[in-house]
């Protein structure tokens, strides 16, 4: 077909039998496009032009614009952007990107899954991988869409493509799900972070080992223990430097255990002092009748706004006086919204022992953390609780508290298939340095946290 009339053929970039790549410019206003033509009768033909119309159907920065389809007695052109940069197979064997870059990077691609995946109906990639994103400047595109799927084209048993290494386990048996790009996206955080140069210090340790831990759960087995979207991805990503832009509002975290003397408290305190660390304010709220903490704070002459137990501030929870005002309920809602207009971002609230009268409260936070004991006299108090929870939708996560590795799995096991993390014992837990394993587990629970289940 002849382009002299619109376009200034500049290179041949790829020439087959049936297909022709041109990088040209358009002659009116100077902006370099790409020109694909393909043969009519060839075999590629039906489906090359079924994702021309598809990505011309797409609006989004990280996908490259199709201006036009022109049909011609020997096939049709497609005139796309021209997108200048390298494939980020490319780009990471040669410029080996720092920790924020791919950061970076990560976010993007997870904000043009969840374009895809939010629309009606959703759309599937299903071929998610290095090749097939070029980095330009700070940006990063997705150009090939040849393998993408709408949610309701995809049935169990039908071949789909992909490729082998970036596939989600459950393509290869024609399963595919919104958690399928997931996988993807984790394998392609691996591969930059292996590219990545190893810095020295804390911060950058930290940072990779936070990322690490992201690839993991996006690469699990099952669809259902990965992320559950791609927006609650991108949340856990933007906290790891401590660019937490997506963290809106108030969040609560509840703490109780199954029995007395367990450690609620113990491991309350910890964490706020952990997520102190991480440049949140923390309230630390005693949502139980002990008032234990507010004990040990006695003899101070201070004010209700400015109780400090180990530096964390420290709030005796009014909720429980709900129940004489004669409605009969029980909860923290109401305080949440009063601490958050004072600047709260997180409000750690330990209910002590898990009771039929506080479980509803406790199961209203936006993460639910319920303490057990690892040892077989224990186990009676932990399934009592574990009764209780029975009775609701919303499981919390179980810290097997004061727990040896052998002690864990043998507790484990009979939680099946509950989610379960182990609480090492420590003697001095103020100091990071010397509770690395704990520290490692409050991350995770951090990550949870973001990402917002």
């Amino acid at each position: 077909m002849d382009w002299t009339d619109k376009y200034n053929i500049l290179s041949v970039l790829k020439d087959r039998k049936d297909t022709k790549v041109c990088l040209a410019e358009h002659i009116r206003l100077k902006q370099k496009r790409i020109i694909k033509t393909v043969c009519g009768d060839s075999s590629e033909a039906a489906a090359v032009l079924q994702e021309a119309v598809l990505m011309r159907q797409l609006k989004h920065p990280c996908i490259p614009e199709i201006y036009d389809i022109e049909e011609h007695a020997t096939g049709f052109s497609i005139i796309e952007e021209y997108i200048p940069g390298d494939s980020l197979t490319s780009y990471c064997r040669s410029q080996h990107p720092e920790i924020k870059e791919i950061i970076s990077y990560a976010v993007q691609l997870c904000g043009l899954l969840d374009y895809l995946h939010n629309r009606k109906p959703a759309l599937l990639h299903l071929d998610l991988k290095p090749d097939n994103l070029i980095v330009c400047g700070e940006r990063l595109f997705l150009i090939d869409f040849g393998s993408a799927k709408e949610a309701g084209q995809v049935t169990f048993g039908m071949t789909l493509t992909g490729t082998p290494g970036y596939a989600a386990p459950e393509c290869y048996r024609g399963q595919a799900v919104l958690q399928s790009d997931i996988y993807s996206t984790g394998k392609i955080l691996e591969f930059m972070l292996a590219s990545s140069p190893l810095r020295c210090g804390r911060k950058y340790a930290a940072w990779r080992r936070r990322l690490l831990r992201i690839v993991k759960k996006a690469k699990r087995e099952k669809p259902s223990e990965r992320y559950l979207s791609a927006s609650a991805m991108e949340r856990v990503l933007l906290t790891v430097t401590g660019k937490d832009a997506a963290w809106e509002g108030c969040r609560t975290i509840s703490i109780a255990s199954c029995t007395r003397r367990t450690g609620a408290t113990w491991i309350s305190l910890l964490f706020a002092s952990f997520l102190q660390k991480q440049k949140k304010k923390v309230l630390y709220l005693e949502c139980n009748e002990s008032d234990a903490v507010l004990q040990m704070i006695q003899g101070q002459n201070i004010t209700e706004k400015d109780i400090f137990f180990q530096g964390i501030p420290v709030a005796e929870a009014r909720g429980k006086l709900r129940k004489c005002s004669g409605t009969g309920e029980y909860g923290t809602d109401w305080e949440k919204e009063y601490y958050e207009k004072l600047g709260y971002k997180i409000l750690l609230e330990d209910f002590g022992v898990l009771t039929p009268e506080n479980i509803e409260a406790f199961l209203e936070a936006d993460l639910c953390l319920f303490l057990v004991g690892s040892k077989i006299w224990e186990q009676e108090n932990m399934w009592k609780g574990l009764s209780y929870l029975s009775r609701f939708e919303k499981v919390p996560i179980i810290l097997v508290n004061f727990a040896g590795k052998k002690e864990y799995a043998r507790t484990a096991k009979l939680l099946g298939g509950l989610k379960s993390l182990r609480i090492p014992y420590v003697a001095e837990a103020w100091e990071k340095k010397e509770n690395k394993e704990l520290w490692e587990v409050f991350e995770e629970l951090y990550d949870q946290l973001a990402e917002g289940r």
